[in-house]
């Protein structure tokens, strides 16, 4: 694992392989696979990395990894093309089987996406209101969350809502790559909104 934590997954990956290889760390082989398909995902091997996570799960994983194994197979999944309702089956799952965990909360976020790319707007709207109103500003993924939130309000033409969560996010993050990224979509909720002065602000 110390591998993996240097950025290094590609070795991370083998190092776990002979792990799970050796007949004498039998008793490691279900912790190997779940981290050895966890590093093939970080490697965008997602196809590949399936098959280590399944084997894994079958083998009821422990506690402290259980809710990533999970996790991993469905955002697995979901960059491998499984049908949609596949990929939200399994995010639903890792909420409903381990709602205090991490993985849970980001979980939320990947439906509210998966709605997205969908082009279901108004059911992402819902999901990412849902994932945003439970979060302090600073929790992981709130950034691209509200990013994406404003792009839906936008292609539904919420022009307020759009404009008032703009306001959040140069208050909140406004020195942040993300809100400079995201600043051309900024700009026209504050212009479809009718609020100009508020726009010139956000530069």
């Amino acid at each position: 694992r110390t591998w993996g934590e240097m950025g290094n997954y590609e070795l991370a990956e083998r190092e776990m392989l002979k792990v799970v290889d050796n007949p004498r760390h039998s008793d490691l082989s279900q912790k190997a696979l779940s981290w050895a398909g966890h590093f093939r995902m970080k490697q965008r091997k997602y196809a590949d990395a399936l098959p280590c996570l399944s084997k894994a799960l079958r083998q009821k994983p422990t506690d402290d990894l259980a809710p990533q194994t999970l996790y991993d197979i469905a955002y697995c999944m979901e960059k491998s093309g499984y049908p949609r309702r596949e990929v939200e089956q399994r995010y639903s799952e890792v909420r409903a089987r381990y709602p205090e965990s991490g993985e849970a909360d980001v979980a939320s976020w990947r439906l509210a996406r998966v709605a997205l790319d969908a082009g279901q707007h108004a059911l992402a709207i819902s999901r990412y209101e849902s994932f945003l109103q439970r979060r302090s500003l600073n929790a992981p993924h709130v950034q691209e969350a509200c990013c994406d939130l404003l792009g839906a309000y936008l292609e539904t033409e919420l022009y307020v809502r759009a404009a008032m969560l703009s306001e959040i996010m140069r208050s909140s993050f406004g020195a942040e790559q993300t809100y400079r990224r995201a600043l051309p979509v900024v700009l026209e909720a504050y212009a479809k909104a009718e609020m100009p002065k508020l726009g010139l602000a956000a530069v």
